[in-house]
């Protein structure tokens, strides 16, 4: 079983509150996907959008996002942008609806059929 490695950076702008975006340990065979949801946890902050950068190796998978539960109740949509080493995930829309708790963005995390070769120096 290979183990997949993500990191998430979130950032969230003018908020005393510190909401919380996590990502739990994932575990898949190659040539598997794996699905898992992200959560949002305000902590009393009123979000109308979230931003946060999954970093991975993008050698060995492929992410893709959709909006969660708590995104689509405040009718926001997900964008997401290529970066060097992962992606950035941004969830918004064109109204002002705070984001409640809850899922915001659902993963499909496709992991590689095999594991890239390792380069030695």
């Amino acid at each position: 079983m290979r183990r997949i490695s993500l990191f998430l950076l979130l950032v969230i702008a003018a908020s005393a509150n510190a909401a919380t975006v996590s990502l739990g340990n994932l575990a898949g065979n190659a040539g598997q996907s794996v699905t898992v949801s992200i959560p949002l946890q305000n902590q009393g902050a009123q979000l109308a959008g979230v931003q946060f950068d999954l970093i991975f190796d993008k050698t060995a998978m492929t992410i893709t996002a959709v909006a969660g539960d708590a995104a689509n109740a405040a009718q926001k949509f997900i964008s997401t942008s290529s970066q060097p080493g992962g992606i950035r995930i941004i969830v918004a829309g064109f109204n002002q609806n705070l984001i409640a708790d809850g899922n915001v963005a659902n993963l499909t995390i496709a992991i590689g059929a095999q594991r890239p070769p390792r380069i030695t120096h």
